[in-house]
């Protein structure tokens, strides 16, 4: 069984995951390198000039996605970078969203660049 992620995961310039703060402050956690392949907006934030120091956590306030969407987005993160690596011919699972929530989704991918 594994270890859950936490934010002490989340630590550094080269940490393996990053927290996504949604609207009402909850956290998500991502693979790093599953967001910053997919998102062009989180690699932009990540690379840019506030990037985190050591000893600090790579966290991101998305203060304009409410925490039910934002789940959603960071499980499409990691299917987005599970489907890229894919060789010619696999074929990818749809990915699953309720029509109810489409909309929600579909303005914070358009924010995120994903």
């Amino acid at each position: 069984m594994s270890q859950p992620i936490t934010e002490q995961d989340c630590i550094g310039p080269d940490a393996e995951y990053i927290k996504l703060i949604a609207a009402d402050g909850k956290g998500f956690f991502v693979k790093r390198a599953d967001a910053v392949e997919v998102s062009k907006t989180i690699r932009r934030i990540l690379d840019g000039p506030s990037q985190c120091k050591e000893g600090d956590i790579n966290q991101i306030e998305l203060s304009n996605i409410a925490s039910q969407t934002l789940k959603i987005v960071c499980d499409f993160l990691g299917y987005r970078a599970r489907v890229n690596k894919l060789k010619e011919g696999e074929d990818a699972d749809d990915f699953p969203i309720r029509p109810e929530d489409a909309v929600d989704v579909l303005k914070a991918a358009n924010f995120l660049e994903c």
